[in-house]
């Protein structure tokens, strides 16, 4: 028997919840066997009371994209906050992205927690679309000289 959201509920609000009027978006509830995995692992431990994750993208005015995560809990989400806050810092002064002009647009990103769940949404303006994706472009076939691991 195939199972689809409109089977489950809580995926079916969800979803809903998600589409509203966005070009693409997607929701997922995190099954319990994923969040046990995340538990397990160390430093991952405060990721695994994420209970629902949601996303969307809308090019209506310039491009807003988002992405939501629903934690079981109010203690968890600011810590998820501060590590993508660290990352989004790290990732504004990597070398890559300092030469690809990149490092301006992760301003554009932002990080907050409302109860038990973080958010993180960018908006760019139309004017800055296509610059920023023909960076991003020019940044995937930059040649890598430093170790990658095997496939």
């Amino acid at each position: 028997m195939t199972r689809t959201a409109a089977d489950n509920v809580e995926l079916r609000r969800l979803c809903q919840r998600s589409a509203g009027a966005n070009s693409l978006w997607f929701a997922a509830v995190v099954p319990l066997r994923v969040r046990r995995t995340l538990m397990e692992t160390a430093r991952l431990s405060d990721v695994a009371t994420l209970v629902r994750t949601s996303g969307s993208l809308s090019d209506a005015a310039g491009l807003h994209a988002e992405w939501v995560g629903e934690f079981g809990n109010t203690v968890d989400p600011p810590l998820v906050a501060h590590r993508l806050r660290f990352l989004q810092n790290q990732a504004k002064r990597h070398p890559d992205m300092l030469v690809a002009g990149l490092s301006p647009y992760l301003e554009a990103l932002h990080v907050e927690v409302r109860n038990a769940s973080v958010r993180v949404a960018v908006d760019l303006p139309d004017a800055q679309i296509s610059d920023v994706l023909e960076r991003i472009e020019a940044l995937a076939r930059t040649p890598r000289t430093k170790y990658s691991p095997a496939p």
